[in-house]
Parts: C-alpha cells; structure tokens; sequence
C-alpha cells in the first residue's frame, strides 16, 4: 500500500494517483491538469469539473497491471485515449478506468 489520492471528475470517473518516492506527480484527464508536490494538490483548468479528492491508501501497480495498449509518449508524459478521455501522467502512475498509466 502507498499513499495517494482518489480523485473523482465531473461524470462520475474515479482516478487513483500514485506520486513518485519524491511525492510529485503530473497527470491530465483531458483539459484538466493536476499536479502534486509537497503534498498539496493544484489544478489547472475547469475546476468545476472536479468532483473530489481525498487522500487515500492505494494498491501499487505491478508490471502485470500496468496498461501497455496504446500508449503515446507527449512533452515527456505517457498517455492514453480510454472510454473517450485521454489520460497523460509523469513522475507517477495513474489507475485509469482502462488500467494503471504511469509516466
């Protein structure tokens, strides 16, 4: 178990969010960008369209579980297009409804 977030966005999709050991992570899902650092969260974009976070413990991906179909590597991050959503993360993994993307 590692610390992280779950986060939930407008349509009622639910994100887990896994920083690095450093505790920073980037991730979009479409236009809207998070970034976390020294625990704290901040968000570019529609905020609005974000339903909650909350701090939560969170299983670790292993490499069996780590999405590999489709990935696209854009300004340094790894993405996907997943149920109509593209999903891009760095420094961290992210738990897509299509599976873990980390970057």
């Amino acid at each position: 178990m590692k610390d992280g977030y779950l986060i939930v966005v407008d349509d009622g999709t639910s994100i887990e969010a896994i920083p690095d050991d450093a505790g920073c992570l980037n991730f979009d899902v479409d236009n809207i960008a998070f970034s976390i650092g020294s625990n704290q969260i901040s968000i570019t974009g529609p905020t609005s369209s974000v339903r909650s976070i909350a701090a939560k413990q969170i299983v670790e991906p292993t490499d069996s579980t780590i999405t590999t179909k489709a990935i696209e590597t854009a300004q340094g991050k790894n993405c996907i297009t997943c149920e109509g959503k593209r999903y891009c993360a760095k420094n961290g993994c992210i738990k897509t409804p299509c599976g873990w993307l980390c970057g």
